[in-house]
């Protein structure tokens, strides 16, 4: 087996739930993660969680692309390699993933906001 065969096979193994339909829903799932996501704001920023469930702003429009895709999309390529060394190096990984991603969301607070 190559050595780059374990790690990425470990990786799809713990995200493998947000790929599974049966699942998009339960807590294991993608719909689960993004509810988390969403809690954290919560408990964060009271004012832009309230805000956005007012214009109703559904978070599978961003967290479901930014979970799924580990934020590759979001930034250039040396930026989501460092992204990814904090993230795969974090016992709690997807936990601190969805820290990331509420943390994004409290970065355009004021552009959300208005």
């Amino acid at each position: 087996m190559h050595r780059t065969t374990y790690p990425c096979s470990n990786l799809m193994v713990e995200i493998g739930d947000h790929f599974t339909k049966k699942l998009d829903r339960s807590r294991a799932g993608i719909g689960g993660s993004m509810h988390k996501m969403m809690s954290l704001l919560e408990t964060r920023d009271k004012e832009l969680h309230e805000d956005l469930i007012k214009k109703e702003i559904d978070p599978t429009f961003f967290g479901f692309r930014w979970i799924t895709l580990l934020l590759s999309q979001e930034f250039l390529l040396p930026d989501v390699i460092r992204l990814w060394d904090s993230i795969f190096s974090d016992k709690k990984r997807f936990e601190f993933l969805l820290y990331l991603c509420c943390a994004m969301l409290m970065c355009i607070r004021s552009y959300l906001l208005s």
